[in-house]
């Protein structure tokens, strides 16, 4: 956790989420790309954006999290890490945290228990984020392309 240069803050439902804003390439209004889209055919959504195929990972249903509808706060994240690239919606973008030395003195990171795809909970201002474990979300549910 000591290369974090800042985290891009997200809500999925009620819970507050977090990702590296160096692996968050793009952030768009849903309405943008998929005004109307129904939310039950998230789970085969591949869009073209930059003409390149994006696939969608579904992080709502990954955390046991139910999304009900797009709305004007939902935004889609681009994702991408070396050669991995993935998008997937949140319900909303809170902050964007940028990690120096003084507020790492304020952060706790907590290895989580019982879920295979948290990296980390962090506490922080007395509140918890959780940070997935996007390279392990990628290497067990996006499809492989096809040669």
């Amino acid at each position: 956790m000591d290369d974090l240069k800042g985290l891009l803050v997200f809500y999925l439902g009620d819970l507050a989420f977090c990702a590296d804003v160096r692996n968050i390439t793009a952030t768009i209004k849903v309405d943008k790309l998929s005004s109307g889209y129904p939310v039950s055919k998230m789970e085969n959504l591949k869009l073209m954006i930059n003409k390149s195929e994006v696939q969608f990972i579904n992080l709502h249903k990954l955390f046991g999290i139910t999304l009900t509808k797009f709305d004007e706060n939902t935004r889609i994240f681009l994702y991408e890490k070396d050669e991995t690239k993935f998008g997937f919606f949140v319900d909303s973008v809170s902050e964007l945290l940028t990690i120096d030395r003084k507020i790492t003195k304020f952060m706790e990171f907590i290895t989580p228990e019982n879920n295979e795809y948290l990296l980390s909970i962090i506490k922080f201002e007395g509140r918890m984020l959780y940070l997935p474990d996007y390279d392990k979300i990628a290497k067990d549910l996006l499809v492989p392309k096809s040669v």
